[in-house]
């Protein structure tokens, strides 16, 4: 019986392994294609994760009672997701400096404190420039962040230990999923230039008719004068 227990046990915990991998690969598939569509839901996510860790850690150092330290750390991670969510911008800067930090820590494999603040460099440097251009760095980090999230999930399912393939999976994910993104913005501008340009063309075409108005008006007034 024991056996059973233990061997079902283990089936148990591989399925669940399994179905992380898979959401890994999921999220980050959404991620990489509909990066900047879905940016304010990646800001929430980010942001209640961030808050999370963040509470938990400084809870862990100040030495509060477990508790504690999960009050502290919901309340962080709920302040952190509803400023992401109402705060476009301040959302995104958050998302970028963690999708850039996480992007460069899995390519880079840092060993050592330096290398773990150059990766936290390039993760700020990406964070301001989304603020200088929002859409197309929110679209450069979401695809790299994506691409990377989706070559974890999909490399661990396979189970290869091959590094040389999740770079593959990744940047293919990435330039695939920026592309996406960038084609679904041109289309939405585009979109937008020719609502603009018909409602232009309506209000030249009222204006004309107002003129048009006008001048007959004038007529009929010249006419009854004479």
């Amino acid at each position: 019986m024991g056996y059973v227990t233990d061997a079902a046990g283990l089936l148990f915990d591989g399925a669940m392994t399994q179905a992380v991998y898979i959401i890994v690969a999921v999220l980050g598939l959404l991620v990489c294609v509909l990066g900047l569509k879905l940016v304010r839901v990646w800001n929430v996510l980010t942001g209640l994760a961030v808050g999370l860790g963040a509470g938990m850690a400084a809870g862990w150092m100040l030495g509060l009672e477990t508790n504690v330290i999960l009050i502290v750390s919901l309340a962080a991670g709920v302040i952190l997701a509803v400023l992401g969510g109402v705060l476009k911008k301040f959302g995104a800067f958050i998302l970028c400096l963690v999708g850039g930090f996480s992007v460069a820590v899995q390519a880079i494999n840092p060993t050592n404190a330096i290398m773990i603040a150059v990766c936290g460099a390039i993760g700020l440097i990406l964070a301001i420039l989304a603020m200088l251009m929002f859409e197309p760095m929110v679209i450069i980090v979401t695809g790299l962040f994506g691409g990377a999230l989706l070559a974890s999930g999909v490399e661990c399912l396979l189970g290869s230990g091959l590094i040389w393939l999740w770079y593959v999976i990744a940047l293919a994910a990435a330039l695939v999923g920026m592309g996406i993104q960038f084609t679904l913005r041109a289309r939405e501008i585009g979109k937008k230039e020719v609502r603009h340009a018909q409602a232009v063309k309506e209000e030249i075409s009222k204006e004309a008719e107002v003129e048009q108005m006008r001048a007959l008006l004038d007529d009929d007034e010249n006419e009854e004068e004479e």
